[in-house]
Formats: structure tokens, sequence, C-alpha cells
């Protein structure tokens, strides 16, 4: 077998590939040489596909922006105060972008995005099995939900810093983490479930998507729930203009509910947390969005060094927040781009998300059935990792950070932006119902 040809079968797994290294960049921790050569991996993948194809990559609208990114990472690296916590992230910011670019140069038809999203199904409800015994719950947010926890098994013991947040206890994940991922793959798997039409797969998607829903609520995360339910009314009123009464009727009944309650004690019972713990209410999140305009501020091209936002800015400001809770980022998506990335950075991102939300809704040429409304799910998705973003963050170096790479990569290859080397993947192709 020739040099080339090996190359194109390395080339034409690159997404396997790019899977099994995954576990290596997410956890660091499990070791330290295993993570190198995973990093190392990547760049072979990325060579042979330059080698087997000729090109780089496929082309898609989102390269410049995304060079801008990928040219701040080695930045934020070296302004780290901290090495190696910044190169801990960036390990996952490497797993995001190596598998959006194997997303976007192996898909190549329908058919194959379909299945990523089966893949997307599987991901979103080991996420969910893992948080329902891995999770330091919030458990006083909700009261109803309260006599659940004590009910709940806990096997955080057993995987020590692997599952560590900075501001969870050991061994455990945080559920804002948890609710903001399962929130977003839901409407994916909403638009999996409504175009399959053998009832052995609804009914399997059926399963995955209620306990993904489950363990959305138990997590409590009330943005990532809101997010999901304004982007998911925002899609139905732009998709199906007969069901526009019924988003008026919900947001009339929401408003009067509001009135009613008394909207102070509404915004109290949204922004109330665990004070034992110092998790912040409203004040408490504004002053660490205080706290990052002062960083921005400060380290306007650099950032303050990736993922070092709390232990760096906290020696170097006051913040008017409880000593006890090390808030570990900006509780805000674009903010922590700026205080990670710089400015460039920042508005790299933020273009990311106007291209793509432009780009990946499902207009009036799109044709209707199961590709129209998979593109919505897709889009729904990306919205709701939006707007999560502007009161709560989900940071690129996060555990399930790598969710929004996937995203921007579904959105370009089901609006057939995708072009380049060995064909591309035509909007208007159907996409074939399981």
């Amino acid at each position: 077998m020739g040099a080339k040809r090996i190359f194109q079968r390395i080339a034409d797994g690159e997404l396997a590939l790019s899977a099994a290294l995954a576990p290596f960049l997410m956890f660091p921790a499990l070791s330290p040489y295993l993570t190198a050569a995973a990093a190392l991996g990547v760049a072979v993948l990325w060579f042979a596909r330059w080698i087997a194809r000729g090109a780089v990559t496929r082309r898609t609208p989102l390269d410049g922006l995304m060079l801008l990114v990928m040219a701040m990472l080695p930045v934020a690296m070296w302004a780290s105060p901290m090495p190696e916590q910044s190169a801990t992230a960036a390990c996952r910011v490497l797993l995001g972008i190596a598998l959006y670019f194997a997303l976007v140069n192996t898909v190549t038809d329908a058919r194959a995005l379909r299945r990523t999203l089966w893949i997307a199904l599987a991901g979103g409800v080991a996420i969910a099995l893992a948080g329902l015994v891995t999770t330091d719950w919030n458990a006083d947010k909700i009261p109803l939900l309260e006599p659940i926890y004590p009910l709940l098994p806990n096997l955080s013991h057993l995987l020590g810093p692997l599952a560590s947040e900075q501001d969870s206890t050991p061994g455990a994940f945080h559920p804002n983490l948890i609710g903001a991922a399962l929130a977003v793959l839901l409407p994916v798997v909403a638009a999996l479930f409504v175009t399959s039409r053998l009832r052995a797969a609804r009914a399997a998607i059926g399963a995955g998507a209620l306990i993904m829903a489950i363990v959305l609520a138990l997590t409590q995360s009330r943005l990532g729930m809101a997010s999901l339910i304004v982007a998911s009314g925002v899609t139905a009123w732009r998709l199906k203009p007969r069901w526009r009464r019924w988003v008026v009727g919900l947001v009339t009944l929401a408003g009067l509910a509001v009135v009613l309650a008394g909207p102070g004690r509404v915004v109290s019972a949204l922004t109330a947390n665990l004070s034992a713990q110092g998790f912040g209410s409203w004040e408490s999140r504004v002053a660490v969005w205080q706290g990052a305009l002062h960083v921005l501020a400060d380290f306007p091209y650099t950032g303050i060094g990736l993922s070092t936002f709390y232990p760096a800015a906290t020696y170097l400001y006051a913040f008017d927040v409880s000593p006890t809770w090390a808030f570990g980022h900006t509780h805000q998506t674009y903010l922590q781009m700026g205080v990670d990335f710089g400015w460039v950075g920042l508005v790299a991102f933020v273009g990311m998300l106007i291209v793509a939300l432009q780009i990946g809704w499902p207009g009036r040429n799109a044709p209707a059935g199961a590709e129209r409304t998979v593109r919505a799910g897709i889009w729904t998705s990306l919205l709701t990792y939006a707007l999560f973003g502007v009161f709560d963050g989900l940071p690129l170096w996060t555990k399930p950070g790598f969710v929004i790479w996937v995203l921007l990569a579904w959105v370009m290859i089901g609006a057939g932006r995708v072009r380049g080397a060995n064909g591309s993947l035509a909007a208007g192709e159907a996409i074939d119902a399981a």
C-alpha cells in the first residue's frame, strides 16, 4: 500500500480517530504523556488530510474567524500566570477545534450528517447518566425537587480530579455545566426524533431525550432551561407561522404570572442561590462581570491567561462577592472569551456565532421536510448556547465546551457551506430519515 493511500485512509477516518483521542485531551490528568501524544495525533491527522487531499481543509465561511481564535490560543497560554492550568484548558480547546475540522472534512453527505446526530444523542445520554451520579447538585433552588437528591447514588469519589471543576466539590461535575450541555443538545435530539420514521428509532431517541430532560431538571439550571425555552419559542415562531398564536399566548401568560407574583419576587427567585457556598445572587454576578471588564481594559491584547480568571483576577482586583465562592469563570460566555483571548478572540468568537446563526437558519428557500427540521434543530441548539452565554457561561476550556465547535460544524454542513477538496455537502440535499 502506497504512502498516499495510507494518508487517504487516515484522512477518511479522521472523525473516528479524533473521537478516540478525545478522552486524553478532555482529561489530561489521565496521563500527561498520552495527552501530549493525543495533541501530536491531531497534528498528524491534519497533515494526513493535507497530503491525501491536497488542501489543509475544506473551506467554510468561518475559516478566517477561526484562524484568529486559533492564533490567540498560544498568546493566551503565553500570558498565563499558571501554565499547567492553562495547558489543561488548551487541550480541551484543541479538542473542540479538532472535532470541528474532523466533521467538516469527513461528513460529505446528509446521511453521514444524520449519523453524527445519533452520536450527539449518545453523547447527551452519556453526559446525563454521568451527571446523575457525579454532580454537585444545587438542591435548594426548586423546593419541589429536594426529596429526590438523597435517593440518587453518588459516585463522585471514584472520579477524583477527572470530574472536578474549580467551583465544585472534589470529584463532582458542576450542575450548571451539565445543565447547559444538555439544554444545548436537546433541540438537535428533538429534531432527530421528529424526522425518524422507524418506530424503534423513535422509541430509542425518545427515551434518550427523556433521560436528558430529567437530568436537566435535576441540575436546576434555570438559565439553561430558560435559554432552551426561549430559543425553541423563537424557532417555533419563525418556522411554523400557525404556531405564533400559541407562542403569543404563552408569553402573555408568563407576563401575567410575573405581574401577579411581583417582578421583585420573580427576580429574587431566579437569582437566589447557595449562599452558604458563596454562589452569587444577581449582585454577585454583576460584581464578577465588572471585574471581567477591568481585566479586558487592563489586558486587551492577550487576556489574563487561559482559564486563570479566578485566581489571577482575584489577586489583582477586589471582588464584592462571598470569599467562599471560587467562581471559576466570568459567568458570561462573551466576557470569558475576552479575558481568555483578549479583544481579538472575543470579536472573532462573536463573529462566528453571528455568521453561523445567519447561515444556519433554514429560510424559505430550504426544502421542507426532514432537512429543514434538522437544520432548525441545529439552529435552535446554537441559539440556546448564545442565549445561555448572556447570563452564564460554558467556556471553551470546560469539559463540555467542545459542544459549540460541533454545533458550528453542523451548521456549516447542514447549510451546504462546506466547499473544497473531495466534495461537499450541497444545500438542499435530502436528509434521509432513519
